[in-house]
């Protein structure tokens, strides 16, 4: 009787999770454009640091909108800020990959040094689904600052 009855919180369990990851308000790429807009208007307006301060802060819905918010990071892999995991602060990330391999914050960095911005695809843990899902981000160079800017977009994946 105990195991039928474990059985079935295990199965409330994942059900009430399923319905959690369902219920996300995932962000859109215009979504994605008007956050980094205002996150370089914001850090002109009061200087890195104090918007640095602002995007770690997961209680300001400024920046942390539907599935989104801002990370920044210098071009050498350092982590500056995160707005879904302060922990990653002061880390230097340039080697981390994906589950697939792919060297994402070497990719982004390519793509500031290149174009100044851009978007990029790979696949990342979810920090409200806690799932690994498609990740689609923006990054842009952050002018007067050794790094840039970005948030993304995340996607189930169809894996």
């Amino acid at each position: 009787m105990k195991a039928i009855r474990r059985g079935m919180q295990i199965l409330l369990l994942m059900y009430g999770c399923s319905a959690l990851a369902q219920d996300v308000q995932r962000g859109t790429e215009a979504d994605v454009k008007k956050m980094i807009d205002d996150a370089l208007v914001y850090i002109k307006e009061v200087g890195l640091e104090k918007a640095f301060k602002e995007f770690d802060n997961q209680d300001n819905k400024r920046w942390h909108y539907k599935d989104l918010y801002v990370f920044c990071e210098k071009m050498d892999g350092m982590m500056d800020c995160h707005g879904a995991n302060s922990a990653l602060v002061g880390k230097n990330l340039f080697e981390m990959q994906t589950v697939d391999g792919q060297y994402f914050v070497k990719d982004c960095i390519d793509i500031v040094r290149k174009s100044g911005s851009g978007w990029l695809n790979y696949k990342r843990a979810n920090p409200l689904t806690k799932q690994v899902e498609d990740k689609r981000v923006f990054v842009t160079k952050v002018s007067g600052y050794d790094g840039f800017i970005g948030t993304g977009i995340y996607k189930p994946s169809s894996n």
